[in-house]
């Protein structure tokens, strides 16, 4: 379904997803002076890079690296259905919605946002976990999750302060 709706719009670009397929060429290229600057979220721009070794088209590259967004955040989604017990069709109606508003969110443009929230979900599972208070494991990878979620996109550097402060145990 993502191929086809992003096969619709294939021409379709934003000036951000332009900034993040350049900065991904100069990864590719081994510029990493010309790479670092102060247009940040790296990991949009590295997914991209790594892509452009499958495909040549840069574009493609970065819808490529939107519908892995995507899949990222069904996932993170996924986690947290079921660490709150949703099972069988009420899951399968969820993740149905997560698929309809994903694919819509990965088509809008080039962006970090989707593949932040799905990672942020993934760490949220994390710190909604059973053992979340007693299980140093579960803390260290939660916080190596919400690490990767600011690589994604600064702003979850505060979010995910306020969401283990709110998650603490009391």
């Amino acid at each position: 379904f993502l191929i086809w709706v992003v096969w619709q719009k294939h021409d379709w670009i934003s000036t951000d997803g332009i900034s993040y397929i350049v900065i991904a060429q100069y990864y590719a290229s081994g510029q990493i002076d010309l790479a670092v600057s102060g247009y940040w979220s790296p990991m949009l721009s590295w997914l991209i890079a790594a892509l452009l070794g499958v495909v040549n088209e840069p574009l493609y590259a970065a819808q490529m690296a939107m519908g892995i967004s995507a899949i990222v955040f069904l996932m993170g989604c996924m986690a947290i259905f079921r660490i709150m017990g949703i099972r069988s069709f009420a899951m399968f109606v969820a993740l149905g919605i997560v698929v309809f508003f994903s694919v819509g969110w990965a088509i809008q443009g080039i962006t970090p946002e989707l593949l932040m929230s799905g990672i942020l979900c993934l760490a949220i599972s994390r710190i909604m976990h059973p053992d979340w208070c007693d299980e140093p494991s579960v803390q260290f990878s939660a916080g190596l999750i919400f690490g990767a979620a600011y690589l994604a996109k600064a702003v979850a550097l505060p979010l995910s302060f306020i969401l283990i402060i709110v998650a603490g145990c009391l």
